[in-house]
This record gives structure tokens, C-alpha cells and sequence, in this order.
């Protein structure tokens, strides 16, 4: 093709915020694995769930392996960014936009739409694998994850299938499941929250579809 350089530059500048984008995407699901590491360690330390200190901020989790505060637990937290700063909410004002998120969440359709990043249409039982230890000996399954990581490699060889929460179309489920020639589709967004270990679904690839049957 023959592109003026005007256009030239319009299509390098799209790949680079394509690359970007799923670069930052990784890194920050590579963050959250060894976040839950730490989470589990210090779990076992204070004999309780790791989802329970995931809701502590980082002076408070210091504090507690200090043993200078008393455990507090708690049902609900957000953290999130704006700019520059990091704020959270706990118990009921966390509750409250929980609830708000929810509302956005399919509720009655048992259909979940996202990018095909490789065609094929295939049914299967769904496992939610956010790290190798959610693993076993299991074959023949729909990985649902967030987003896959290199650690998963093991785990999306034996899946007839993958879907994703999040990434785009160079990240590392898509090319690893054109390489495995299994169907994939990614960006999802709601996939691990909507679907739980043992549905039955169509994954139908084709057109960015998944299907609780």
C-alpha cells in the first residue's frame, strides 16, 4: 500500500498505544498474582482468610504483623486511584458502590460478550484459574482468568478454551491461543465474576460470545 506519511504515522502511533495498553494491562495482573502471595503469607500467619487482609491498606496489614493493632475485619473495601492519589472506602460507603457496580452486572442474560481473539466454537465446564495453585489434575476445561500470565501456560495447554477479563489483541492469551489453536476470547470484563467453577458454556469464538447453557 502506498500511505502518505501522514497516515504512516497515524498507524504507528495506533500500534504503540496497542502495545502500551496491554503492557500496562500485564504488569498490573502480574502485580495482583504476587500481591495475593504476600496476602496468603500473611493469612497464614494470622489465621485467617487472605481475601480478609486484601481488605486492610498497607499501614494496617504493617501494624498487624507488628503486632500493634487488633485484626479488624471487614466485608467490603474498594481501592482506587484518581490522578495522582489512592483512596478507599470500607464497610458501608464500599457496600453502596459495590452495590451500584452490581446493578451494571448481567442479571437475568446468560450471555457474556468480549473481542475474539481466536475463532472456534466449543462447549465446556468452566475453571476459574487466577494462578497455577487453582489447579489440579483437571482436563478438557473453559480457563476463565482476568488475564493470563507466562505461570499459566501450564494450565491453558490443557484448556479446550480461554476468556479473559481484561486484554487486547497482542496480549498473552491471544497469541497463545492461536499458537494452541484452542478458541479464545478476551476483554470480557465481568467473565470470572459471572461464571463460577463447573458451569457448562458455549464459547463460540466466531462471534465474542459465551454462553451459560
Amino acid at each position: 500500500m502506498r500511505l502518505n506519511p501522514a497516515t504512516k504515522r497515524l498507524i504507528n502511533f495506533g500500534s504503540e498505544c496497542t502495545y502500551l495498553k496491554d503492557f500496562i494491562r500485564g504488569n498490573l495482573n502480574r502485580l495482583q498474582y504476587f500481591n495475593q502471595i504476600f496476602f496468603e503469607e500473611v493469612s497464614r500467619r494470622k489465621g485467617t482468610s487472605w481475601q480478609s487482609i486484601a481488605c486492610l491498606t498497607y499501614t494496617e496489614i504493617v501494624d498487624l504483623l507488628k503486632n500493634k493493632q487488633k485484626f479488624d475485619k471487614r466485608k467490603y473495601f474498594i481501592l482506587f486511584s484518581e490522578k495522582k492519589r489512592a483512596y478507599w472506602l470500607i464497610n458501608n460507603n464500599a457496600k453502596n458502590v459495590i452495590r451500584k457496580i452490581n446493578a451494571y452486572l448481567p442479571q437475568e442474560s446468560n450471555v457474556v460478550k468480549g473481542t475474539s481473539a481466536s475463532r472456534g466454537k466449543i462447549k465446556g465446564l468452566v475453571k476459574i484459574v487466577r494462578r497455577m495453585n487453582d489447579l489440579r489434575s483437571e482436563e478438557k476445561f473453559v480457563l476463565v482468568s482476568p488475564m493470563t500470565t507466562p505461570d499459566l501456560i501450564p494450565a491453558m495447554k490443557k484448556s479446550i478454551a480461554i476468556v479473559t477479563d481484561e486484554g487486547g489483541l497482542t496480549c498473552h492469551a491471544a497469541i497463545m491461543s492461536r499458537e494452541l489453536g484452542i478458541p479464545c476470547i478476551i476483554g470480557t470484563r465481568i467473565a470470572t465474576k459471572f461464571f463460577k467453577n463447573g458451569d457448562t458454556v458455549e464459547v463460540d469464538a466466531n462471534n465474542g460470545i459465551v454462553r451459560k447453557i
